[in-house]
């Protein structure tokens, strides 16, 4: 499994010097919700500059009797894109803590698919993901943005 790791790691570094876009100046920013296991689940923000960028994702849930921490980080690097679609490699980490004493951090790797209107994405994301620092397990992740700019 460290391998498989080390190969895509690899790769995502050796793509991302490809996978610039040759247009100046652009810059995508986004808000929307996120929902995966690794690249965090709630309101969520996007920057791309020149397909590479960040998406962030936040809920917290919070009462006299429990708190509930999700926070998530995922690096974004474009391979492809076109007018409505666009193929990524991410790089996922999320951080989950409730009152009750859980406490987990989890990372992803993968491939996304964004499917885009002039203002709307929805993006598609599967790969694996380390829950135990032992096993890979297969995730899925999905989010929705409005783009504030094309």
């Amino acid at each position: 499994m460290k391998k498989i790791i080390i190969l895509l790691f690899a790769i995502l570094l050796t793509i991302s010097s490809f996978a610039q876009e040759k247009k100046k100046g652009e810059v995508e920013h986004a808000f929307g919700f996120a929902a995966g296991t690794t690249t965090g689940v709630g309101p969520s923000y996007r920057f791309l500059y020149h397909g590479i960028g960040m998406q962030f994702a936040f809920l917290p849930m919070i009462s006299e009797e429990y708190s509930y921490y999700n926070a998530g980080i995922t690096f974004i690097v474009s391979l492809n894109k076109y007018r409505h679609t666009r193929l990524f490699l991410y790089q996922s980490n999320n951080w989950v803590h409730s009152s009750s004493s859980y406490n987990r951090m989890k990372n992803g790797l993968g491939l996304g698919f964004e499917f885009a209107s002039d203002h709307f994405s929805l993006n598609l994301m599967g790969g694996y993901a380390n829950y135990d620092f032992k096993k890979l397990y297969p995730t899925v992740e999905i989010a929705f943005f409005y783009k504030f700019s094309k």
